[in-house]
């Protein structure tokens, strides 16, 4: 995988989440952000790291399962950033930060195999 194709990947990625987590909260929590960006930033280092997408036309299987390690990591890394800093969870905005990052994961992916 090109050095550039991962830096373009993650940061849309992490622009899809703060994109919707920003459009979807009432006050901004940065300790949250911070704590599920840098989580996240993590799992999508060891993804691409173990499971690069290599494809060369179209999404194939590998794309999926790429975008699906990295909803899970999004959801994960959701999850704590709620807990340490809310103390509790809100469903609501776990599902919306695993939407942003798969769809910012996606619009990143899709155009670059065609």
């Amino acid at each position: 995988m090109k050095l550039s194709a991962f830096w373009k990947g993650l940061f849309m990625a992490l622009v899809g989440f703060i994109a919707t987590t920003l459009s979807d909260i009432e006050t901004f929590n940065i300790a949250y952000v911070g704590i599920s960006t840098v989580a996240f930033t993590i799992i999508y280092i060891g993804k691409n790291y173990l499971f690069p997408s290599v494809s060369v036309v179209g999404i194939d299987l590998q794309d999926f399962l790429s975008g699906l390690v990295l909803a899970v990591g999004m959801g994960i890394s959701s999850f704590a950033g709620q807990i340490l800093t809310v103390g509790s969870l809100d469903w609501n905005a776990l599902g919306i930060a695993v939407v942003g990052a798969l769809v910012g994961y996606f619009v990143k992916t899709a155009p670059s195999k065609v």
